[in-house]
């Protein structure tokens, strides 16, 4: 069995312990254990005999090898270079790099680097890099600024790419000479993102003063020795203690195998919670359905309808009598136009026998707003209208408050009693009304 680490060079020729092909020339990298990219030898002018789709096909083929089987890979950087000059780039750099044809095309993560004049000083003591090519580094010209998401995976609200940084190589300035660059995705927000996909290390190199003799230590540090493998019969002897190992190892995997699926339950109940957080944001069908998840929660069981002639609504069954929700969010305060659609679906409807409200307004205003920046959601003339109609105004702050009480144990079996039995604004501290 060949122990020798395969190692695939793009943007060299001819050299030795390496499979080198020429860029634009296709080829599956999966077969390779260390991938080694020369940006040095993609000019402009081979970039534009070449399509966005190689470098595309290129990309999405590193980028599936990245993360299931741990492709190395190291990069001999140069500046951007795209296959079109550029007056300018456009308002955001990150869309341009990613979408327009470059010498980094082929990379998940594109690295933007400023060009200074040819500098020669550099922190060589606390330098990570094979010292053979460290001192095949004669001098510098790019510096590391910030790195660029091009895996494929789109930042969102639902999806978050997180580049992480190791200096390798830094200037007598404490500037980033060389580098490594590694990929996370993670889904849902902020602190409750939990973990999907990664990518493997990307090595980062400045040049050396002749491209292919560093190339070339980096394959001779790489590819080591080959390891003599140990003849087949060798597997079935036992030494001393060597199944007690082996059953001590099943045993850690057994409880590898239960913490993975304590941390997957863990993390469907993080993102549980997380959706709480909907109700500070978001709106249209997103708010509704956390709306009628946070009201279930906390005791209140509406029911979706189609109303004729209407927009599709809420309801609560009292004693056969409907009890309607409205759920709207906006990014302005209200304004009494916002209650009609409620009020028309009240026309006709008796009132309930049971509670006092005949329809209820969840409201989340300003939605693009910090909490503590927004005004109150309902102004005098909105209440004493909802008040004219038996109609109660809640906003999903306020719900968002009172889910979080119920969360960390408090007791929150009024709120049912009093959402149904208010007219006008409800707040936390009003006393539940005496008759019915």
């Amino acid at each position: 069995m060949d122990t020798t680490k395969k190692i695939l060079v793009i943007g060299a020729n001819s050299l030795p312990n390496a499979h080198c092909i020429n860029w634009g020339e296709e080829i599956y990298v999966g077969d390779y254990d260390i991938l080694i990219i020369n940006t040095t030898s993609l000019t402009r002018e081979i970039l534009s005999t070449l399509h966005l789709n190689y470098f595309n096909r290129l990309r999405d083929n590193i980028f599936d090898v990245q993360k299931n089987a741990d492709l190395e890979i190291y990069c001999i950087i140069s500046p951007l270079v795209f296959a079109l000059e550029r007056s300018s780039l456009r308002e955001s750099v990150e869309d341009d790099v990613a979408s327009a044809l470059n010498n980094y095309s082929w990379s998940p993560i594109i690295p933007l680097l400023e060009v200074i004049p040819p500098a020669k000083n550099l922190n060589r003591i606390s330098s990570k890099i094979n010292k053979d090519y460290l001192a095949k580094i004669t001098s510098y010209n790019l510096l590391y600024l910030y790195s660029v998401n091009n895996t494929g995976y789109k930042n969102s609200q639902l999806l978050d790419i997180r580049i992480n940084k190791q200096d390798l190589l830094v200037s007598n300035v404490n500037r980033v000479v060389g580098f490594t660059n590694l990929w996370n995705a993670y889904r849902g927000p902020g602190s409750y993102a939990s973990f999907i996909d990664r990518g493997s290390t990307m090595y980062f190199l400045p040049p050396t003063e002749v491209v292919n003799e560093g190339i070339s230590i980096l394959i001779s540090e790489i590819a080591g020795q080959p390891i003599e493998p140990a003849p087949e019969w060798v597997s079935n002897i036992k030494v001393e203690g060597e199944d007690g190992l082996i059953q001590g190892i099943e045993t850690k995997q057994q409880e590898i195998e239960s913490i993975k699926s304590e941390i997957a339950s863990l993390e469907n109940d993080l993102e549980d919670l997380g959706d709480y957080k909907k109700l500070l944001y978001s709106t249209g069908g997103e708010l509704e359905e956390i709306v009628e998840k946070t009201l279930l929660e906390l005791g209140v069981e509406v029911k979706k309808t189609e109303v004729s002639n209407l927009e599709d609504g809420y309801y609560l069954d009292s004693s056969n009598k409907k009890i309607f929700f409205e759920i709207r969010g906006v990014n302005r305060l209200m304004n009494e136009n916002d209650l009609t659609q409620l009020i028309k679906r009240l026309v006709d409807q008796p009132p309930s026998d049971e509670y006092k409200t005949r329809g209820i307004f969840v409201f989340n205003h300003k939605n693009k707003s910090p909490i503590e920046d927004r005004e109150d959601a309902f102004h005098y003339n909105i209440e004493q209208k909802a008040c004219a109609f038996n109609i109660c105004l809640i906003d999903t702050p306020m719900l968002y408050s009172i889910i979080n009480e119920k969360l960390s144990g408090e007791d929150i079996s009024f709120f049912k009693e009093k959402l149904l039995n208010t007219v006008g604004v409800f707040r936390r501290d009003m006393p539940l009304p005496e008759d019915r």
